[in-house]
């Protein structure tokens, strides 16, 4: 929860509204400079120090995405399961794969 009022923080500062509140243009310039920070601190940090919140915060947002129905279902080729195997299911060359 530290780490969630940091963002709404430093969006306070930066753009003197909660983040929130920032348009949509806003939050895509906060985010994308937030994600630098956190590639540099991530190649210059030392074994034992902590990851970047923000590294962490990306992480779950992307994990909450994929598993969510919009995720699977639109991003990812989905195949409902359970299910029986069928052995002759279409297939064409560059498909991807996936499975769970």
């Amino acid at each position: 929860m530290d780490g969630l009022n940091k963002v709404d923080d430093r969006a306070q500062k930066e753009f003197k509204k909660g983040f929130a509140e920032l348009s949509a243009e806003e939050k895509l310039q906060f985010v994308n400079n937030y994600d630098k920070e956190a590639k540099e601190y991530q190649s210059n940090k030392k074994e034992d120090d902590a990851n970047h919140f923000f590294t962490m915060l990306k992480q779950l947002t992307l994990t909450g995405f994929f598993t969510s129905e919009v995720g699977m279902k639109q991003a990812l080729r989905y195949v409902k399961i359970p299910g029986k195997f069928d052995g002759s299911y279409p297939y064409k060359k560059g498909d991807k794969a996936w499975a769970i």
